[in-house]
Formats: structure tokens, C-alpha cells, sequence
């Protein structure tokens, strides 16, 4: 029988807004994923609640977009299709509440979570 294979632990990570532009009715914020990540195995799972600047974050309210990219690449990107339906809102600012978290690639597992919050003008 084979022997299970050890937890492997996640390397530290940090994450920042770098900003956000609106391109027909998707919504793309740019993400800096700082962590090692020589085999570029981690991707960054992002639950993005998008509100009025200044509004609090409901947790129940945040949706779940994948990044594109790496910790490798200069900046990953979260596409949200149909923002303004899904916030609720048609401004030039939203403020953005996430939750971050490293998958894994190779093992399918996922980090603890960081909270991100900031003001993304288009």
C-alpha cells in the first residue's frame, strides 16, 4: 500500500493591489504575488467582494476568480466579467475586499488566507 505523501508547508506570501482598468465589462486588477515559487506550482485564488468606497466587506457577498500568472511573472491578473452586475455598481471607484490564498498546483491544497483591502479607480 503507498504511503501517503507529507503535508508540504506553503511558502510565506505577501499580496498588493497594483491597480485596476475596466476593458469592455470586465473589470481586471493587477495583483503583486510576492512568494518563492521556483516551479512556478502556486497560483493565486482570489474571493473579491467589490462595494462603494469606504463600504465594509460581507464575506458571504465574495466570489471566487483565479489569477493569471505567477509569483514568477511581474504582476497577476483577477478578470471580472460583468462587474458592474455583480457589485451592484457603475462607479469610477470601487473599493476592492479580498481574500488570498496560494493553490497549489501539484497537490491541490490551499493556504490560510490574507485580507486585502483598497480603493481601485478606473
Amino acid at each position: 500500500m503507498p504511503q501517503p505523501v507529507p503535508f508540504a508547508p506553503f511558502p510565506s506570501f505577501l499580496v498588493k493591489i497594483l491597480g485596476a482598468s475596466a476593458v469592455d465589462d470586465v473589470l481586471q486588477i493587477r495583483w503583486k504575488l510576492e512568494a518563492l515559487d521556483p516551479e512556478s506550482r502556486y497560483r493565486l485564488l482570489t474571493k473579491i467582494q467589490l462595494t462603494r468606497p469606504g463600504a465594509g466587506r460581507s464575506p458571504g457577498k465574495m466570489i471566487n476568480y483565479l489569477a493569471e500568472g505567477s509569483a514568477n511573472d511581474p504582476s497577476v491578473t483577477s478578470f471580472i466579467p460583468g462587474y458592474k452586475v455583480v457589485s451592484g455598481f457603475d462607479l469610477d471607484a470601487y473599493q476592492v475586499h479580498a481574500r488570498c490564498i496560494l493553490l497549489d498546483t501539484k497537490t491541490g491544497y490551499r493556504s490560510q488566507f490574507l485580507a486585502i483591502s483598497g480603493v481601485v479607480s478606473l
